[in-house]
């Protein structure tokens, strides 16, 4: 889904997680430009348990405006994948 935004995208960047105590595995996409999504991530066990996320909002992109909460909750989602355990 992250590559679907490469029309409207300037740029998409990847960045890598990987936790082995917490056996966590994924990437975070961040996707510049006037875009439907600014950010959008995977995590998974390799084995058992996948989640993906996206953020969209309900509006015409700006990203001038929207800036400052995206920023917010990419760092909400970092978060949620740095700290992330699976139940057994």
């Amino acid at each position: 889904m992250v590559y679907k935004h490469t029309l409207k995208a300037d740029e998409i960047t990847e960045k890598k997680y990987t936790n082995d105590i917490n056996k966590t595995y994924g990437t975070l996409y961040n996707i510049y430009g006037e875009t439907a999504s600014s950010v959008q991530f995977h995590i998974t066990d390799s084995t058992a348990n996948f989640l993906r996320g996206a953020l969209y909002f309900s509006v015409n992109p700006n990203q001038d405006s929207l800036r400052p909460i995206i920023n917010y909750l990419r760092e909400d989602v970092i978060q949620i994948m740095e700290t992330l355990e699976w139940e057994n």
